[in-house]
C-alpha cells in the first residue's frame, strides 16, 4: 500500500515538477514577501500546498465529470479524447492532445473541469494579519492553505477538522515545514465534534459546493441534506467562538443565502475578487467572484473592517 501511494505521490509531483526545494523556496517567499504587493488571486503557496496534497486531489471525483476522478479520466482515452481532443490555451492550440502524455492530459482535465479547488493562501494570510487571531479552527480542512495562512499568518494554533481519512498521512509530513507553531488535527466528521471542547478566537474555512467534489470518503447528499448539516454545523461552531471572535467562510452566493443567512444572520462581504476563466464555452462564464463572508461573535451586523 505504502509503495502505491509513493507512486502516486510522484506522479502527481512529475505533472506540475516539484521538488522539496520548490517547497523550501516558496515557504521563505512567503515569510519574507509584502503580501501588501501581491494581487489577491496570486497563487503563491500552492507550491507547497500541490507537493504535500496534490496527489489526493487527483483522486477527488468530479460531478462536472460523471463523478470521475483525474487518474479515471487518464485511463480512459477511448471514451474522453473522443470528447475532448485539443486544448484551446497554452502552446497547444489546435493541436490534439497525446493521451500518453500525462501533462497535456492533466491540462485538459483543468481546462474542462479543473481539479479539486484551493482556498486562496494570501486571503487567508491577509484576514489573520487583520484580525490577528490566536487560534483558528477550520471545519473543513481539505487540502492544507489555511494551515499555512495560519502558520504565516502568526496565529499561535491551528485546529483543522478533516474526514478525509487518507489526508492524515500528508498533514503528518506537512507539519514537518511549520516549525514551533501548534497544530491539531482531528480526522473525523466535522458533524460528530463537540465544539464546546475546542477553544478558538476565529474560524476560517471553505465552505464545500453541493457535491461537487467528493472524496471516498464522502456521501453524497441531497442538497436539502447538505442545507440542513451546514445549519447545524454553522450554528453549533458560532456557538462556541469566543466573544469577540470571528468567523470567516469563503462560500458561494447560493449556500450563504440559502443556509448561513438564514442561521447567522447578514454577514459582512469581505474581499470581493474575481478570477477569470480561460473557457467561456465550457463554463459558461468567463469571470466569476470569490466572497469572505464575515461575522463577529458580539455583534453580526457592525463589524469594522
Amino acid at each position: 500500500m505504502d509503495n502505491r501511494r509513493d507512486e502516486v505521490v510522484q506522479i502527481a509531483r512529475s505533472i506540475k515538477d516539484l521538488t522539496e526545494a520548490d517547497v523550501l523556496i516558496e515557504l521563505t517567499k512567503l515569510k519574507k514577501i509584502d503580501i501588501e504587493k501581491l494581487p489577491e488571486n496570486s497563487k503563491i503557496g500552492s507550491k507547497v500546498i500541490d507537493y504535500y496534497t496534490l496527489h489526493e486531489r487527483m483522486k477527488v471525483r468530479m460531478q462536472k465529470c460523471y463523478r470521475t476522478n483525474f487518474y479515471e479520466f487518464l485511463c480512459q482515452e477511448e471514451k474522453f479524447s473522443k470528447q475532448h481532443t485539443t486544448i484551446k490555451y497554452f502552446q497547444y492550440i489546435g493541436q490534439e492532445v497525446d493521451w500518453k502524455d500525462m501533462k497535456k492530459v492533466w491540462k485538459l482535465w483543468n481546462f474542462y473541469y479543473g481539479y479539486s479547488s484551493n482556498f486562496n493562501t494570501l486571503v487567508g494570510i491577509k484576514l489573520l494579519k487583520q484580525y490577528k487571531p490566536k487560534i483558528v479552527l477550520d471545519p473543513f480542512a481539505s487540502w492544507g492553505s489555511r494551515l499555512l495562512a495560519s502558520y504565516i499568518g502568526k496565529a499561535d494554533k491551528y485546529i483543522g477538522i478533516e474526514s478525509n481519512l487518507n489526508l492524515e498521512k500528508c498533514y503528518s509530513e506537512m507539519m514537518s515545514l511549520y516549525k514551533n507553531f501548534s497544530v491539531e488535527m482531528i480526522f473525523k466528521n466535522n458533524m460528530f465534534i463537540d465544539y464546546s471542547t475546542l477553544d478558538y478566537d476565529f474560524v476560517l474555512t471553505k465552505v464545500p459546493y453541493y457535491n461537487q467534489e467528493l472524496h471516498e470518503y464522502q456521501s453524497y447528499l441531497s442538497e436539502n441534506e447538505i442545507n440542513e448539516n451546514y445549519g447545524i454545523l454553522f450554528r453549533r461552531i458560532f456557538d462556541n467562538l469566543k466573544e469577540g471572535g470571528y468567523m470567516c467562510l469563503n462560500a458561494s452566493n447560493k449556500v450563504y443565502k440559502s443556509v448561513l443567512n438564514c442561521v447567522l444572520g447578514s454577514a459582512v462581504k469581505y474581499k470581493i475578487f474575481k478570477r477569470n476563466r480561460k473557457n467561456k464555452r465550457v463554463e459558461g462564464l468567463d469571470e466569476y467572484d470569490e466572497i469572505i463572508y464575515i461575522w463577529k461573535k458580539e455583534d453580526t451586523k457592525k463589524i469594522e473592517i
